[in-house]
């Protein structure tokens, strides 16, 4: 299995996400809205006769802008999280089996409902999955993962668990997997840690563990 190497390719997709929305914003967005302004300053002058059809054009342009604010936001935040955080997980490990046939991964979800779970929290959540498979695929010469997501009203517990070689989690070596320190930030920013267990030959065990207590975590 090769893929680019972790960091790399976060880096690298981080950059092209931020060139492309700092483009859009640029180009078909803020040009867009100094275009408005200046055909709202026009309204003053215009002919009442012409007012309707200036005020459609207005519409128009409203509507473009929204259809480009929509799209820039998907760009950063994954659709498939509308429909919540596990469905996302399932939509993850569809695309990976797709790519990775030889790799089998298995998704088990147990407790509470996640659609109360604030974008941010979920986002973070999503990006330790992926950054997760990636991982695996990239190093772990691994043929099974299980995806475990735990949710009640007190806690949330992620588990990522794969069969592959495993590694040296002490000192130096732990400091070389850069995406495994890159999960355990994610995980700090919303509140949780995020605890790897490894043994060479017998595989990693990745255990993010977040206290529901917080109400930043949940939807108002």
């Amino acid at each position: 299995m090769h893929t680019p190497h972790l960091n790399e390719e976060l880096v690298r997709r981080e950059g092209d996400v931020r060139r492309e929305i700092s483009s859009d914003l640029h180009n078909r967005v803020l040009s867009r809205v100094a275009l408005m302004m200046g055909e709202i300053d026009s309204l003053r002058e215009i002919h009442p006769n012409d007012l309707e059809t200036k005020i459609d054009q207005l519409k128009s342009s409203v509507s473009s802008i929204d259809d480009i604010a929509r799209k820039l936001i998907e760009k950063n935040y994954p659709p498939e999280l509308i429909l919540g955080l596990k469905s996302a997980i399932i939509k993850l490990k569809q695309h990976f089996v797709v790519a990775y046939p030889e790799l089998k991964i298995k998704v088990k979800f147990d407790g509470d409902d996640d659609m109360g779970l604030t974008e941010e929290f979920a986002l973070n959540l999503y990006r330790i999955v992926e950054g997760a498979l990636h991982n695996i695929v990239e190093h772990a010469s691994a043929s099974t993962v299980l995806i475990n997501l735990v949710i009640n009203e007190s806690a949330l517990t992620l588990e990522i668990i794969d069969d592959g070689k495993g590694f040296d989690t002490t000192g130096q070596a732990k400091l070389g997997h850069f995406g495994l320190r890159i999960m355990e930030t994610m995980a700090r920013s919303i509140g949780g840690n995020c605890t790897i267990f490894s043994t060479l030959g017998l595989g990693t065990k990745i255990v993010v563990h977040v206290p529901m207590a917080t109400p930043a975590h949940l939807l108002g």
